[in-house]
Formats: structure tokens, C-alpha cells, sequence
């Protein structure tokens, strides 16, 4: 099953101006999810039995390309189940003890893509979680048998009748809830290996899920902010309100001769990291996802305007002329955001590895997935800012966006080689 997804392994580190260092985690890893010794206050999971005895369990929501767990309807309704566990190694077996087919309706199904190449089912893990929610089952928990925590990235899936949960567990956690199911693992271990799927068994306890999916909203003239009350009060988020406000008012100042559309903004707020994770798959302090609107961390110590302008400058731009590099997205965003807080950080961060003669060639910087490699992080933020602050000073807004909407044709938009600019960037700095 494949488990990696770059999307979600991206660490937004935002350094220096952020007064993050670059040790610092941007949020635990997903065993920490995985743990039934995990509290987490807006959540719940366990099972129960009629008889009453019951065992929780820990569990990761995934979320959906609108950044929301799936389930909750994009931030609009709380997550709140009890159903039928039913463990299913593959969408086409559904044999049960007496040879007759299970019925999977209304059951919360446990479900590893792994073991779908012993029937030689081909389809993706995204195409046959589509089947399951046609066959209208309640909900999916998704593990794998070839990772302990494993790291799922779903996308394309179509919902029928509403959205239902779909969760990530881990290896071990999959086995107990096995195990209660009446599965007796060594002999279920010595089918796989054989090529045998497992007999099915109807489910003999339910599947208990809740946490809070609906957030509250608070309107201004530009923003809907977005916020899970339970874990940001309401004089932050007023102060939150005010600082994107002024964040837009500065941007679209800035950018006026652009002429970008002063659309309403979607900003969702949370409390920390680890909330941040649990919602929206992804690690780091900040996220734009286009349509979906930004997601970003509430940290009182830090300069929540300055991120704000950071975040929304990548929505601007993204929102009125496309998708980017990653160097011209982060430079753009580098660039408005130290020109919002009156920073030379970025200069002076990128002089230094002038001087010490360790900055990476243009060439390689323009390239550069910035934050993907943590050895590049804070250089790919500082150098983009920086540069693209250089070409801007020197030649405009304008011809920028030019720049932008070719996708990079450095030569075309302004008359020089790569190699020239990159002359011209390091004068500047030095001077």
C-alpha cells in the first residue's frame, strides 16, 4: 500500500521571522495519534461490547482536499458514530463461515489494501475505498500490514449520501480490535502467508467515534474565521480577526497595481500543532490550500500578523493568476511578509551564506522544493524572499507578474540570463 505522500511529509518551517527555530517540531508524529494512551480532548474512540465492557483505541482522521477530516462535512458537522465492526481484507471477499456472503452495509469496515494482491485486485487503495462508500458502509478504518504507522494520503473520493469518517490505525491497534473480533492472529498470520484470505466474521461489537468536526465562525469584511471554540477563546479570535483584516488591507495596498479581486477569505485557526495535524494532515505552522482557504496555528508568542500576511499572499496570488514554483510562492510570500513587518531578515540570512560561501546556486535554488529538505529549509525561505525582493526593487511588480504567468521564463521577462541576475541578486546583497 502506498503510504507516502509529499504533500503530507511537507514541514513548513517558517524561520527567523517566525522566531521558530529549526529544531523545533512542527507537531508529533503519528504514533502519538496511534496511542490509546493519547488524550485528546475533542476526540473519542473505543469499542464496546453489549455487555458493557469496552477499549479505546487511537485512531488519525483523514482528511479530505478541502482539509477536513473526512466526516465532517468541511468544518460543518461534529463526528459522532456507533457501529458493527466488520474486518475486510478485500473489497471482492466476503465469504463467511457457512460459505455465504456478508452483507457490509451500515458496518464500519477495517479494511488493509495490502492484502488485495491475493485475489489479484488491481484498483488503487483510493479506487476501493470508492467501492466500499457505494456499498454504503458507515464508516472505513484503514491500517497496513507492512507498517506499524503507517502515513495514508487519500484523494478523488466520492461520497454518495453525505461523508462518512474514514480513519488511519496503526498496525498493532488494527490486531487488538482482530483480536476482540475473534480473529485468532497466529492462524490468520498463516493464511496470509499461504494466500488465503481469512473466513469472515459478523461483527460481534461496535465501533464508537466522536470528536468535533463543526466549527464556529466569526465574520469580518474580508475573513470567515474559522475555530473549534473548545480550544481557542473568543477574545483571541477577535484579535486573530483583526490582525488578518489588517493583513489583507496591507496586501492589497501593496499589490494595487496588480489589481488582484478582494475576495472574502476561509482561514481556519488552531490551538497547536498537534490540533493543526489531527485536522488537516499536515505538519508545519501554516497552509494555504487554494479554494479551501488557509490553515494556521494561533501562537500567542509569535507574530500572528506576520503569518497571516505570509499565508494570504499565497492565496492571493494563487486565487488570481495560478499555481507557482515553489521558489516564486515562498518568495512572493517572503517578500510581502518582510516588507509588512519592516525585515531585512532574509537578506541578511542569505548574505551570510553568501559570505560563507555555502548558498546554492540560482539555478539549484529555483528548483527547490523548499521545506521538503530540512537542510534547505531556512536557506529556500531566506534566498526566495530575498531574490525576489532584488528582481521586484529592480524591475516592478509588474514585470514579476509577467514572470509569474510564464512560469519562470527568466530570459523573456527581463532581457537577462539566469547566471546575470544571479550576478546582479549578490551585488545587491553585498552592497
Amino acid at each position: 500500500m502506498k503510504t507516502l505522500n509529499k504533500r503530507l511529509r511537507f514541514i513548513a518551517l517558517f524561520v527567523s521571522l517566525f522566531n521558530i527555530s529549526i529544531a523545533k517540531a512542527q507537531g508529533p508524529e503519528l504514533q502519538y495519534f496511534y496511542s490509546e494512551k493519547t488524550l485528546i480532548p475533542w476526540s473519542e474512540s473505543y469499542i464496546k461490547f453489549k455487555s458493557g465492557s469496552q477499549m479505546n483505541f487511537g485512531f488519525f482522521p483523514l482528511a479530505s482536499e478541502k482539509s477536513a477530516p473526512f466526516g465532517t462535512e468541511g468544518y460543518t458537522k461534529d463526528v459522532k458514530i456507533c457501529k458493527p465492526l466488520m474486518f475486510l481484507p478485500s473489497i471482492l471477499h466476503r465469504v463467511g463461515f457457512y460459505g455465504e456472503d456478508l452483507d457490509i452495509r451500515d458496518k464500519f469496515i477495517l479494511y488493509c489494501a495490502d492484502f488485495e494482491k491475493l485475489v489479484d485486485n488491481k484498483l488503487s487503495l483510493n479506487q476501493n475505498i470508492n467501492r466500499l462508500i457505494k456499498e454504503n458502509v458507515a464508516g472505513i478504518a484503514i491500517y497496513s500490514n507492512e507498517e506499524e504507522n503507517p502515513l495514508i494520503d487519500l484523494e478523488g473520493i466520492k461520497f454518495l449520501n453525505g461523508e462518512i469518517p474514514i480513519i488511519a490505525l496503526s498496525k498493532s491497534t488494527a490486531h487488538m480490535l482482530l483480536n476482540a473480533s475473534g480473529y485468532y492472529l497466529e492462524s490468520f498470520n498463516k493464511d496470509i502467508q499461504n494466500g488465503k484470505l481469512p473466513t469472515l466474521k459478523e461483527p460481534i461489537y461496535n465501533i464508537c467515534l466522536s470528536f468535533t468536526g463543526k466549527f464556529q465562525n466569526l465574520q469580518t469584511e474580508y475573513c470567515t474565521i474559522r475555530y473549534n471554540k473548545e480550544t481557542i477563546d473568543s477574545i483571541s479570535i477577535v484579535e486573530i480577526a483583526k490582525n488578518n483584516e489588517n493583513a489583507l488591507s496591507f496586501l492589497f495596498n501593496l499589490f494595487n497595481e496588480l489589481e488582484p479581486s478582494k475576495e472574502k477569505q476561509v482561514i481556519t485557526y488552531f490551538s497547536d500543532y498537534d490540533e493543526k495535524l489531527f485536522y488537516t494532515n499536515h505538519w508545519g505552522k501554516g497552509l494555504a490550500a487554494g479554494k479551501a482557504g488557509i490553515f494556521s496555528i494561533y501562537d500567542k508568542e509569535s507574530n500572528d500578523y506576520a503569518l497571516a500576511v505570509h499565508e494570504l499572499t499565497h492565496i492571493i496570488f494563487r486565487n488570481n493568476w495560478g499555481r507557482q514554483s515553489s521558489f516564486l510562492n515562498e518568495g512572493i510570500a517572503m517578500y510581502a511578509e518582510a516588507i509588512s513587518i519592516k525585515s531585512d531578515e532574509s537578506n541578511r540570512i542569505t548574505k551570510n551564506f553568501l559570505n560563507m560561501g555555502t548558498l546554492l546556486p540560482l539555478e539549484k535554488l529555483i528548483d527547490l522544493q523548499i521545506g521538503a529538505d530540512k537542510n534547505f529549509t531556512q536557506m529556500g525561505y531566506a534566498a526566495s524572499g530575498s531574490f525576489i525582493e532584488f528582481i521586484i526593487t529592480k524591475y516592478g511588480q509588474k514585470r514579476f507578474l509577467e514572470l509569474w504567468k510564464s512560469g519562470g521564463e527568466w530570459h523573456s521577462v527581463y532581457g537577462k540570463k539566469l547566471s546575470d541576475l544571479e550576478s546582479d541578486w549578490h551585488k545587491w546583497l553585498k552592497e
